[in-house]
């Protein structure tokens, strides 16, 4: 509490932020790893299946078209696809975990965030002086036309301006 007297409370939540972001950093580097992999094994999954089918992608006229594979393409095919079909739900499992943990710490940053940004705009100073110090606060102006009892009367006209306290 009492670092938060130095730079105020939104310096402190700020901070906190900060150090949330370097606590949970781990986590969005094997979220990050985790969905490359996931996404890859997916891909590769989907080439292997294309395998199967005799199909190819043709890169020069972006479609899938027939190929007539060798036994032992379609051998080799079949070890990597069981491998990776095997290992799909591990991957699937990481992925999601650390995705919802990548979320969570999101969340509690957007939350961070938001109470921060309330914390800086709203106006706390003008309330504190409209509930302990209304006089500080006018409910309207008054101008007052200032007759002058001079005997000779100047060029100029001279107002009074008087304001209004809020009752």
């Amino acid at each position: 509490l009492a670092s938060g007297l130095i730079g105020g409370f939104s310096l402190m939540l700020s901070v906190m932020r900060d150090l949330l972001f370097l606590c949970f950093l781990h986590v969005a580097w094997f979220f990050k790893l985790s969905s490359r992999i996931y996404f890859h094994q997916l891909n590769a999954l989907g080439s292997l299946w294309r395998l199967f089918c005799g199909k190819k992608w043709n890169v020069l006229r972006q479609r899938i078209d027939s190929y007539l594979y060798d036994i032992d393409q379609l051998l080799l095919g079949t070890i990597v696809f069981s491998v990776l079909f095997f290992l799909f739900p591990t991957v699937c499992v990481y992925y999601y975990y650390y995705a919802c943990l990548w979320l969570g710490h999101r969340a509690i940053q957007f939350v961070f965030a938001c109470v921060i940004s309330i914390l800086s705009r709203f106006p706390f100073f003008s309330l504190f002086l409209f509930f302990f110090y209304p006089s500080a606060f006018s409910s309207g102006v008054h101008l007052h036309f200032l007759d002058p009892d001079l005997p000779d009367p100047p060029s100029s006209n001279y107002f009074a301006l008087k304001r209004t306290p809020l009752p």
